[in-house]
């Protein structure tokens, strides 16, 4: 599996935890008329309401916003999300915006990665390419 994938990619599968439980929170912003997407894409975008919202789901979104850091670095980690906001778009159009079509699709990404990064946009596949180049390298024990 390419480097990139395997590394980053884990991070974008893993941080699926924390866009499903925004998801959810999603059907409050539809009754309120609030739109999802953007306002699920604003979450991750912005650290202090993504701060929020993992210290809100507890331990599991904790893990994943530490490991996004461990593996990419502060601004990697912020890129990263930029770049799952980016996403979250392209798996609102496939499923229609339907929740359990779009937890599916990333239950399906967890299963295969690659698979996954195959739907990315060229810009997209940039974008992770970029961050992983600039990621810090792992030390060695």
């Amino acid at each position: 599996m390419n480097t990139i994938i395997s590394k980053h990619g884990k991070f974008l599968i893993l941080n699926s935890t924390l866009v499903l439980t925004l998801l959810h929170a999603g059907h409050t912003f539809a009754q309120e008329k609030i739109d999802p997407l953007k306002e699920t894409q604003k979450v991750l975008t912005d650290k202090t309401k993504r701060d929020a919202a993992i210290k809100q789901e507890g331990s599991k979104a904790q893990a994943v916003d530490q490991y996004a850091e461990k593996i990419a670095g502060p601004q990697g980690k912020e890129e990263m999300y930029g770049l799952s906001a980016d996403l979250m778009a392209v798996i609102e159009k496939e499923s229609g915006g339907d929740p359990d079509k779009m937890m599916k699709i990333l239950e399906e990404a967890q299963k295969n990665p690659e698979a996954f990064y195959n739907r990315f946009s060229p810009e997209q596949k940039a974008k992770l390419k970029a961050i992983a180049e600039k990621a810090p390298k792992p030390s060695k024990p």
